[in-house]
């Protein structure tokens, strides 16, 4: 942008920002309107866009944009993109022209999104892209519907305390869940169930609570153990937590 006119760069601002842009970077928008809403003269819209190539490339007959590294900068870290804006840039494309070249260079800058043969007269292929409402359930997605959710389900059914019912605590299951963190929380959750203090209902915490305060990270105190909570998390070392510290420190 640096080396772009004052004019040119607040086109290339207005290209990302405008209320007729796709998530995918490609869609159509004519000179006049460009004009309109920039203050630039309509005469001079279409230099300026050439000067933006190759970070945009532009159809003056169709009046198609295709910002490139929209997408890049916007939803991507590294190759990686949430499942569920993937979806929706899948979509975005079904608003493009219908078969306009721009298609095709968008799946040359983003094939882990999308390859030219999942694009077929405007449509993206109904075997790869599931309805919106399953979006959530892609990868390791998280379904807002907690009933929806295998993982979940499987940790309430083994939860001794279930007065808040299923819902509340939902909204602190751990997400993304990769495998060895659900094994770590079932396997934590079996020690406190056989623990001698959850063995009195009044002193097994709220699912809501033992998901918030991770306490499948704390103590389980065996039995015997004394009185010490069993679901607390280990205390923190203070600042004297080595007492020859406080020694040397406070004399």
């Amino acid at each position: 942008m640096q080396q772009l006119p004052p004019l040119g760069k607040l086109l290339f601002i207005y290209l990302w920002t405008n209320s007729h842009r796709e998530l995918s970077g490609v869609y159509a928008i004519t000179p006049k309107t460009i004009s309109q809403e920039t203050g630039i003269e309509e005469g001079k819209v279409t230099g300026l866009l050439s000067k933006l190539y190759p970070k945009v490339f532009y159809d003056k007959e169709k009046c198609v944009v295709f910002v490139v590294n929209m997408v890049r900068h916007q939803f991507m870290r590294g190759e990686g993109i949430s499942p569920t804006v993937r979806l929706g840039i899948r979509r975005a494309i079904r608003n493009a022209p219908r078969a306009h070249p721009f298609i095709a260079k968008f799946c040359e800058a983003y094939p882990t999104i999308m390859v030219l043969d999942d694009y077929q007269l405007g449509e993206v292929s109904n075997g790869d892209v599931p309805p919106p409402e399953e979006a959530a359930t892609l990868a390791n997605g998280k379904p807002k519907d907690h009933a929806k959710n295998e993982r979940y389900l499987q940790w309430w059914a083994a939860y001794p305390r279930k007065d808040t019912g299923p819902k509340g605590p939902y909204k602190h299951w751990p997400h993304p869940m990769p495998d060895e963190l659900f094994e770590t929380i079932m396997a934590r959750l079996a020690e406190f169930v056989a623990s001698e203090q959850w063995q009195d209902p009044e002193k097994v915490p709220m699912g809501t609570t033992w998901l918030n305060q991770r306490r499948w990270e704390g103590v389980v105190v065996k039995k015997g153990g004394g009185s010490k909570a069993a679901n607390a998390l280990p205390a923190k070392p203070g600042k004297y937590a080595n007492i020859s510290e406080r020694v040397q420190t406070d004399g």
